[in-house]
C-alpha cells in the first residue's frame, strides 16, 4: 500500500513540493520489494557505486587478465560513474576516471580488449585510491544528495526522479552491506513513517544511552514532537551508525547425541550437549523467563505438557559472532556467516568422527531454523520462536479451486520426460528453485547457471535469445495483468494497522477504472486497459502516475518497452556469468551481487523453464525443437 506521508512546513506555510517529493521517495522504496520485480524491471534496482566498486574489484584482484570487458561495462561506461552523477561526477572522482583512461588508451593491446601489463600496478593503484575517496562517508553523501533533492520546493521532473531512485537503491545497498535483512530494509518505509511502533524510529540515541527505561520513553516522545525532513532521513544514517555487538549464535545439530568427550572445541566453534551443561547466562532471570530459556537450549517445548525426552537437543553449536545493537534488527550476512562456519565444522567434527566410531552411519546437520542470539556475557537476546512449533507438516488440500490448481502444476512437471537428457536437466533445475524457496541460505549463482548452461551447450547468446523469446510471450500476455494486480494490493484496499491511512480508491471508484479482483479468476484486463489513464485523476501520486506510464508504454510503445527489457535480460545474464565465474575459479561469494540478481535470476529461471516444459509438447528431447517452437509462437503474437 502507498501510505500518505507528512506534509513539511517552513516558516509556517506548507511546502507543497516538499512534501510530494518525500512522499515519492517513500513510496518508491515501498515498489522495491522482490514481489513487484514483474513490474519495475530496472537495471539500478539495487546498484551503487560499492556494488560496483565491489564488483569491479573482484575482478582486478581475481580474474585481471580477462577482466577488461567487464572493467568497461562495469566501471568505465556504467552511467553511475558518469561526470552527470551526483556523487561519482566529483572533480576528483573524474580526474583518477581519466587518469585509468589514459592507461587504457596508452595500452599496445587496446584493440584486443586486454590491458598493458605495464600498467597492471597503476590502474591497480588508481582504482583503490577512487574507491577509497569514493566510499569515504558514502552513507553520509547519499544523505546529503537525498535531502538537497527532497527539500526543493519545486515539482518534480523526471531527472529528480531518477535521482530518488538511484539514492534509494544506493542506501538499500548500504544498509545490506551494514548486515540489514532484507526483510527488515523492506518495511524501512514503515519505520519511517508513519512508525506507529513507539521505539522503531531510529532515533539518534537508543535505549543503552539511557539509565532508566523512562528516560528513554520520555526523549523518544519528545523527539516525536519536533520531527522534520532532516530527522526523518537521518533515520538511515542512525541505523548504519549503529554500533556492531560482540555476541554468540547457538544452533541446533540434528542427528548426532553427544556424550563423551565432551564438550568439543573445534576452530571457533563449541559443540555441547545442552542436558549435560548449560550455556546460556539466564542466573538474573526471572523463574517464569528462566523455563522460557531453558526449553530454548533444549530446542523442545512440549505443548501438551508431556515431555519426551528424545525430542531434547543432545548437541548444539556455539559460535561467537557480531550483529547490531538493537533487538528490532536480524542481522543477515553475520548470521549466515555463522551458520556456515557451524556447518562446516561440523563436516570437519563428522570426518574425524568417524575414524572413532562416533556417529556411525548418521549425517549431522545444523538445523538454521532453530538458533539463539546471545549477547557477550552469553545473557540471551533472542531466538526463534520455530523452536516452540512442530515442523511436522500435514498435507490438506481441501479447496475445490486450490485442488485443481495443485493437480495442474504436479501435472505440468510431470510433462517432463526424465528419461532424456534435456528431461533429466529441467528436473533438477525445477529442483534447485524449490531449494533456493526453502532455503535462502543456500543460494548460490553457479547451481542454476551450470544446468542452462549444458542445456545450450555453453552458447551464452542463445541462452540470452531464447530468454528473450519467452518473456516477449509472457509479457506481450501478461503485463497488464501484473499492473493491474499489483496496482490493486497497493490501491484497492486498506490494511490494518496502517497508522496515517493510505492513498486508496473507493469501491465505487475500482469497478470505474476496472480493478476489481475475484480471487481464482482469470484477471479480466479490457475494462482496465481502457480505463488506466483515468486512475491518476483518482489518485494523482507520482509513483501511480509512473506505472501508468509502464503500462501505456507497453501499449502504445511497444518496440521500446521490450527494447528495455531486453537491456534489463542482458544486463542481469552478463552480471550473473560474473558472479558464477567468480564462484567457480576464485570460491569468491560477493553478498551485494547476491542481493540485485537473485530474485532476477530466479525470475528469469523460472520463466524460461516454464516456456520450455509448456512448448515441449511431445517430450521431445532435442532442446532445438522446442527453442523453435518458442519463436515461432512469439512471432505470431
Amino acid at each position: 500500500m502507498f501510505r500518505r506521508t507528512p506534509n513539511f512546513f517552513r516558516n509556517g506555510k506548507l511546502q507543497t513540493f516538499i512534501s510530494e517529493r518525500f512522499q515519492y521517495f517513500h513510496h518508491y522504496w515501498e515498489t522495491t520489494k522482490a514481489h513487484d520485480n514483474d513490474i519495475f524491471l530496472d537495471t539500478i534496482r539495487f546498484e551503487s557505486h560499492r556494488s560496483l566498486l565491489t564488483r569491479v574489484e573482484h575482478q582486478l584482484d581475481y580474474n585481471f587478465d580477462h577482466s577488461f570487458d567487464k572493467f568497461m561495462r562495469l566501471f568505465i561506461h556504467h552511467k553511475l560513474f558518469d561526470h552527470s552523477n551526483i556523487i561519482a561526477g566529483d572533480p576528483q572522482i573524474q580526474s583518477l576516471k581519466r587518469t585509468i583512461i589514459t592507461y587504457l588508451n596508452t595500452s599496445p593491446h587496446k584493440d584486443k580488449k586486454n590491458y598493458s601489463t605495464h600498467y597492471t600496478l597503476q590502474i591497480r593503484a588508481t582504482f583503490g585510491q577512487l574507491k577509497s575517496i569514493l566510499l569515504d562517508q558514502y552513507h553520509m553523501k547519499l544523505k546529503k544528495h537525498l535531502y538537497k533533492v527532497i527539500a526543493t520546493n519545486k515539482p518534480l521532473n523526471s531527472q529528480d526522479k531518477e535521482t530518488i531512485r538511484f539514492l534509494v537503491n544506493a542506501f538499500i545497498v548500504e544498509l545490506y552491506y551494514h548486515d540489514y535483512s532484507e526483510e527488515f530494509i523492506s518495511r524501512i518505509p514503515e519505520i519511517i513513517y508513519p512508525g506507529h511502533v513507539l521505539h522503531e524510529f531510529p532515533f539518534k540515541k537508543v535505549r543503552s544511552d539511557f539509565a532508566k527505561k523512562e528516560d528513554y520513553e520520555a526523549y523518544v516522545k519528545e523527539e516525536r514532537k519536533k520531527m522534520t525532513l532532516d530527522k526523518y532521513l537521518s533515520a538511515l544514517v542512525n541505523l548504519i551508525r549503529r554500533p556492531i555487538n560482540n555476541g554468540y549464535y547457538v544452533f541446533k545439530v540434528d542427528g548426532i547425541a553427544l556424550i563423551e568427550p565432551h564438550p568439543i572445541v573445534l576452530d571457533e566453534v563449541i559443540f555441547y550437549n545442552p542436558q549435560n551443561v548449560r550455556m546460556l547466562n539466564i542466573e538474573h532471570f526471572k523463574e517464569d523467563h528462566k523455563s522460557h530459556y531453558i526449553y530454548a537450549e533444549d530446542f523442545y517445548f512440549a505443548r501438551d505438557g508431556k515431555v519426551d525426552e528424545t525430542k531434547k537437543s543432545r548437541c548444539n553449536a556455539l559460535i561467537k559472532a557480531k550483529y547490531r545493537s538493537h533487538e528490532n534488527i536480524e542481522s543477515h550476512n553475520n548470521f549466515f556467516q555463522a551458520f556456515h562456519k557451524v556447518s562446516n565444522t561440523l563436516n570437519i567434527l563428522t570426518k574425524v568422527l568417524n575414524g572413532y566410531g562416533g556417529t556411525g552411519n548418521a549425517k549431522p546437520e545444523v538445523d538454521i531454523k532453530n538458533n539463539i542470539k546471545l549477547h557477550n556475557d552469553k545473557k540471551p537476546a533472542r531466538y526463534s520462536f520455530s523452536i516452540f512449533y512442530d515442523h511436522f507438516r500435514e498435507v490438506k488440500i481441501v479447496d475445490q479451486q486450490s485442488l485443481t490448481y495443485f493437480t495442474k502444476e504436479i501435472g505440468f512437471i510431470n510433462r517432463i520426460n526424465p528419461n532424456t537428457r534435456v528431461g533429466s536437466i529441467l528436473l533438477e533445475i525445477i529442483s534447485i528453485h524449490g531449494k533456493f524457496s526453502k532455503s535462502v541460505e543456500l543460494f548460490n549463482f553457479l547451481d542454476l547457471w551450470i544446468r542452462w548452461e549444458s542445456l545450450f551447450k555453453n552458447d551464452k547468446e542463445k541462452l540470452k535469445e531464447a530468454i528473450q523469446d519467452c518473456f516477449y510471450i509472457k509479457y506481450k500476455k501478461n503485463y497488464l495483468s501484473y499492473v493491474k494486480v499489483f496496482l490493486y494490493f497497493k490501491i484497492g484496499e486498506e490494511y490494518p494497522n496502517s497508522g496515517t491511512g493510505c492513498w486508496i480508491l473507493t469501491e465505487q471508484q475500482l469497478k470505474q477504472v476496472g480493478l476489481e479482483i475475484k480471487t481464482h479468476q482469470i484477471v479480466s484486463t479490457k475494462k482496465f486497459k481502457n480505463n488506466l489513464n483515468f486512475i491518476p485523476n483518482h489518485l494523482p501520486i507520482e509513483i501511480i502516475k509512473d506505472t501508468v506510464a509502464m503500462a501505456n508504454e507497453f501499449t502504445n510503445q511497444s518496440t521500446t518497452f521490450f527494447s528495455k527489457l531486453n537491456d534489463w535480460i542482458n544486463n542481469v545474464v552478463e552480471d550473473v556469468y560474473v558472479e558464477r565465474n567468480m564462484e567457480v575459479h576464485s570460491n569468491i561469494k560477493n553478498d551485494l551481487s547476491t542481493i540485485r540478481l537473485k530474485e532476477d535470476f530466479l525470475t528469469i529461471s523460472r520463466t524460461l523453464f516454464d516456456y520450455i516444459v509448456e512448448f515441449n509438447l511431445k517430450r521431445n528431447p532435442d532442446i532445438e525443437v522446442v527453442l523453435r517452437r518458442i519463436k515461432a509462437y512469439k512471432n505470431t503474437i
